[in-house]
């Protein structure tokens, strides 16, 4: 069983996620901490394995705790706000929730760090963690300076890295490059357009040069 810690400064989200954490078999709650300086002091003396935080609380938010704690567990965000999304993923995150969070998202996060059967996933080195990569979850890849964005169902893991290294170690055929800059996962696509791809409500250039084979690919020609 993994060992759950929720910190949040409103005993409602306590409520809801010690709710959540009791439905599934693979949790327990470890404890409860009200404060960013609460959880500092749990964490040196209990092991945890998922820690769902909050972002804004008073005196020290989530992500200025999270920057200053060494080794951290998983973590997963809880927050009303999503202007935070970006910086929290760079933090290497596992998951953003927005509130009010709904049992079957807040499944899919925990989804992301249990384990799963041997070659359906790979890890990735993030800033003081390292990230499972699930091959079902993943919609596309970009090139972000030197790292590469891995673009999820539900957000991204920014990884190190080029766009070639991530995408080979993905089982053949699953990934189709579409540019120089993006890879798409091929059961993801939803609608081909002239010179576009889209998935979900993302669109991606194609460039004229990998055109053909990704129409060839598809059975599209």
């Amino acid at each position: 069983m993994l060992r759950c810690l929720i910190v949040d400064d409103e005993p409602p989200a306590h409520k809801v996620l010690e709710n959540y954490i009791g439905k599934m078999d693979s949790l327990q709650l470890a404890g409860n901490c009200y404060s960013a300086a609460e959880a500092i002091n749990f964490l040196q003396r209990e092991s945890v394995d998922i820690l769902f935080l909050d972002i804004e609380m008073p005196d020290l938010s989530g992500l200025q705790m999270l920057k200053a704690i060494k080794d951290p567990p998983a973590v997963i965000l809880t927050t009303a706000y999503s202007q935070f999304a970006l910086e929290s993923y760079e933090l290497g995150v596992v998951d953003y929730l927005l509130k009010p969070i709904r049992f079957e998202r807040f499944v899919k996060s925990v989804q992301r760090i249990l384990p799963v059967k041997p070659g359906d996933s790979f890890f990735v080195k993030t800033s003081g963690s390292r990230l499972r990569v699930v091959f079902s979850e993943v919609r596309y890849l970009d090139a972000y300076g030197n790292f590469v964005r891995i673009h999820l169902d539900n957000g991204f893991i920014l990884a190190p890295g080029t766009l070639t290294e991530i995408a080979d170690r993905f089982p053949s055929g699953q990934l189709l490059r579409i540019h120089r800059s993006y890879f798409v996962s091929r059961h993801k696509i939803d609608k081909i357009a002239g010179n576009e791809v889209f998935i979900a409500s993302v669109r991606l250039p194609v460039s004229q040069r990998y055109k053909e084979l990704l129409y060839r690919v598809l059975g599209l020609e």
